[in-house]
């Protein structure tokens, strides 16, 4: 008797959506210019002045932002962290050093922080996932059979991600899926200084950006562009 291949579709999907603790004022959202590798664009950039975590050394500045809980008088536990390389520092040189440790910053809690951060909406896709889970050393889920449990075996053909990010003054709105195809360090201590009552962290260059410990984690190179 002949028998058909089993195709099979296995999606892992992720949905994110807060409001910041604080939100920022719509009406000092202005058009600034923020500069891209292929050089500067007007973008909607928010402003406000926050209490906010802060941290700095001689290569980055660092915040992060925490989110609303969904219940009354808890504090959440969310937040969302950007990474801006101080001007001089070469973009892609820090982006090509990083390792994990990296994203865990040793924040001082509450610092008076003005704020400039691009309003952006970001969206990738990736359907070459097989040839990376291969190159990390995965092949034997390629391999026809491996998977047991349905009549003849089944193997593992092809693996797509799509993930989305939008921020703005309200909060953020993120989502991530994976679909499988199936057929038959730490930092130094650094001394803060600021010549007036607030530090300023001005994201008018490319940054990195994550959501909690890594759900979401990525580049802001254009705001202009999805």
């Amino acid at each position: 008797r002949q028998t058909n291949p089993l195709d099979l579709f296995l999606v892992n999907a992720v949905y994110f959506k807060a409001d910041w603790v604080n939100e920022f004022d719509k009406d000092n959202t202005k058009k600034m210019p923020f500069l891209t590798p292929n050089g500067p664009v007007d973008v909607d950039m928010m402003f406000d002045k926050k209490q906010v975590d802060y941290y700095e050394d001689e290569k980055v500045q660092a915040i992060r932002l925490p989110y609303q809980s969904d219940e009354k008088d808890v504090l959440s536990k969310h937040n969302m962290t950007f990474i801006l390389p101080k001007e001089g520092v070469d973009f892609n040189e820090f982006l090509s050093s990083l390792e994990i440790q990296d994203f865990y910053l040793k924040f001082i809690e509450k610092m008076p922080v003005r704020i400039y951060l691009p309003k952006f909406k970001l969206s990738y896709t990736n359907d070459k996932m097989s040839t990376l889970l291969k190159s990390m050393g995965l092949e034997f889920l390629f391999n026809k059979g491996v998977f047991k449990g349905v009549e003849n075996g089944a193997s593992l053909k092809e693996v797509i991600h799509k993930s989305i990010i939008s921020i703005n003054e309200q909060g953020t709105e993120a989502a991530a899926a994976t679909a499988m195809s199936w057929i038959g360090g730490s930092w130094r201590d650094y001394s803060l200084e600021r010549k007036e009552p607030y530090f300023i962290f001005k994201a008018d260059r490319p940054f990195l950006f994550m959501v909690d410990e890594g759900l979401f984690v990525g580049v802001v190179n254009d705001p202009t562009k999805e």
